[in-house]
């Protein structure tokens, strides 16, 4: 009967087995945020290579600080439209084929991000942001793993929609 019940759940839910890598880049996310919440005071830079710096920030808003003068209704509004995404990409996952790799992958990683900058929102009431890439006198946004793990997922999913094979 048990054999019966999980092939029906594998058949309905094929990619619930990416579920293991939310966890892995929850982590890593969170532990790289608690080592520079420990280490480093806000707005100190502790340079790493040149070019690279480490500058603890804090994002009240969405990416790239968008949405960050938002009060405390526009927290909840951004909490909420938050969790909707992760639902919906949590659903697009858990119907990702295993065979689906780059896709099933690349949707982790979104998730795993998100969440661990939900995390941060929920705990902090903002997101904690600290890798600092410039040039020069020019910077770019001050970022975090998470963002890095659902920009990469990201791009990765824009690969596979742009060049997929095309089916027959």
């Amino acid at each position: 009967m048990k054999g019966v019940a999980l092939m029906q759940t594998t058949k309905s839910m094929p990619g619930l087995k990416w579920f293991w890598w939310l966890p892995l880049f929850f982590l890593i996310d969170q532990i790289s945020k608690w080592l520079v919440l420990k280490n480093i005071s806000y707005g100190e830079t502790v340079a790493l290579f040149p070019s690279l710096q480490l500058t603890l920030a804090h994002n009240h808003g969405i990416a790239f600080s968008m949405l960050s003068t938002q009060q405390t209704f526009g927290q909840i509004a951004l909490i909420s439209f938050i969790v909707l995404i992760c639902a919906a990409i949590g659903v697009w996952l858990v119907k990702t084929p295993m065979e689906e790799k780059w896709s099933g992958f690349s949707l982790a990683l979104i998730l795993g991000g998100a969440l661990g900058n939900l995390c941060d929102r929920i705990w902090h009431g903002y997101v904690v942001d600290f890798i600092d890439f410039y040039v020069q006198s020019w910077h770019w946004y001050t970022f975090n793993i998470a963002d890095a793990f659902i920009t990469i997922g990201a791009l990765m999913s824009i690969k596979t929609v742009l060049f997929a094979p095309e089916k027959t």
